[in-house]
């Protein structure tokens, strides 16, 4: 006999975490795998099939009925057509990941965005169950937002809660979204492990090394938050790449009315 289950892939820039959930939301086995970013977004969409094929194999061994999949990415994805529109860390532009991974498995796959699906979960089963207005917060390799207004995700077309690539250090370190000073070059994990790194000469890597040194009650300088910190406090600009244009377009469509 055989047990019905989903599959969830979490997709991040550093790493992928994924699990086979039963009907209960249970999970049956849970796995870890590198995101292969460096390589290129060819080999991550080439990575994330295989953890998903990988998944598929845990559970036909498991005697489990995959139903579908769960696939969520950051960045700005567009859930209604189920595409990927663009994100800065994982180098990948308008893909139709949902149809793409759909194909490779044989699995109904449904695409979502990573922080947005987590401030859902958080409402429905975490920190924030019952409350009707909702900002979540994750910082890692990126950072993102969610907000839940009134017991209702804010979207924004796929651009809300895109924190990330707004400008807090005028001339700073440059971003991978092609800009310079976005707040991801200051206060995500990624970029306090290479301040640390640079600052105390002990390599750390990425949002897990990050942990230790802020965990271990270094200096704000060694952590990446002096200085550049306090210039992170200035007023914040927009100015013309993929994430701040997309901001400014859908405040021109408010203020008209559109």
């Amino acid at each position: 006999m055989t047990t019905d289950c989903v599959i969830a892939l979490d997709v991040g820039g550093t790493g992928m975490k994924g699990a086979l959930l039963d009907r209960d939301t249970r999970p049956v086995l849970t796995v870890r795998r590198p995101t292969p970013r460096r390589s290129g977004p060819q080999e991550v969409v080439r990575e994330i099939t295989a953890a998903l094929r990988g998944l598929l194999a845990e559970a036909a061994v498991r005697r489990l009925d995959v139903r579908g999949a769960g696939v969520v990415v950051p960045g700005i994805v567009d859930e209604e057509r189920q595409r990927a529109v663009y994100s800065a860390n994982l180098g990948w532009r308008d893909l139709p990941l949902a149809e793409v991974f759909a194909r490779e498995t044989g699995l109904p796959v449904v695409l979502g965005h990573d922080v947005r699906a987590g401030g859902m979960a958080e409402q429905c089963l975490g920190a924030a169950r019952g409350a009707q207005d909702v900002l979540f917060v994750p910082v890692g390799t990126g950072i993102s937002a969610a907000v839940l207004s009134e017991g209702r995700l804010v979207r924004g077309g796929g651009y809300a809660g895109e924190i990330g690539h707004m400008e807090v250090e005028p001339g700073g370190r440059p971003c991978a979204c092609g800009a310079r000073g976005c707040l991801e070059t200051v206060a995500s994990a990624s970029a306090i492990a290479t301040v640390y790194t640079e600052l105390s000469g002990r390599p750390v890597d990425g949002a897990a090394g990050s942990r230790r040194p802020v965990a271990g009650g270094r200096s704000p300088g060694a952590c990446g938050l002096g200085p550049g910190g306090r210039r992170a406090r200035r007023g914040v600009r927009h100015d013309n790449h993929p994430v701040r244009a997309g901001h400014r377009r859908r405040r021109r469509r408010t203020l008209r009315g559109g």
